[in-house]
C-alpha cells in the first residue's frame, strides 16, 4: 500500500484533531463519532502529524485566553443562600424561588480554583499524603550570584 502524501496526512490529522478536541479529548466519544475503534483513535492520536497539531493547540493563545476566562469565573464564584420556599399544609413544596436568595462568595469553590491554578502553574504540588501540598517554585536570588573560582566553599 502506498504511503500517504504529506498534505493528505496533515488534512486527516486536522480532521481527527478537531473532532478529538470537540469531544474534550475523549477517545471513546471520538471513536463513536468517527465509527472506528478506540484503539484506532489511540493509534492515530499518537502519530506525528496529530501530535504536532495538539502541541500547537496547547501552546496557542486561544486556549490560554479560554483558561484565564474560566479561572476568573471560578475565582469570582458566588452562592445563593436564603431562598424562599413555599410549602403546603400537607408538606409538599409549592414553589421554590432561587431568585430571592442572597448572593454570598463561595469560598470553597474559589479555593478549589485557586489550588488548581497554583498546581497548573507549577507553584505547588501534592505530595501524595491527603490534601497536603508542598511549595516547589521558590526563587533563591542569592544562588544566582557568580562564584569566585578561587574560593573553595563559597
Amino acid at each position: 500500500m502506498p504511503k500517504q502524501k504529506e498534505i493528505t496526512a496533515r488534512q486527516k490529522a486536522t480532521a481527527l484533531t478537531k473532532i478529538y478536541l470537540k469531544n474534550n479529548c475523549n477517545q471513546a466519544a471520538t471513536a463513536r463519532e468517527l465509527g472506528i475503534s478506540r484503539v484506532a483513535v489511540n493509534n492515530r492520536i499518537h502519530k506525528k502529524p496529530v501530535q504536532d497539531i495538539l502541541q500547537k493547540f496547547l501552546s496557542s493563545r486561544s486556549l490560554k485566553k479560554a483558561l484565564l476566562a474560566q479561572a476568573k469565573l471560578g475565582l469570582s464564584a458566588e452562592d445563593s443562600i436564603g431562598a424562599a420556599i413555599l410549602v403546603s399544609k400537607d408538606g409538599k413544596v409549592i414553589k421554590a424561588d432561587d431568585e430571592g436568595g442572597i448572593m454570598v462568595p463561595d469560598h470553597k469553590t474559589r479555593h478549589k480554583y485557586w489550588h488548581d491554578l497554583m498546581v497548573g502553574a507549577g507553584a505547588i504540588k501534592n505530595n501524595g499524603v491527603g490534601n497536603t501540598v508542598s511549595v516547589i517554585n521558590i526563587t533563591y536570588a542569592y544562588r544566582n550570584k557568580p562564584t569566585d573560582s578561587a574560593v573553595r566553599n563559597p
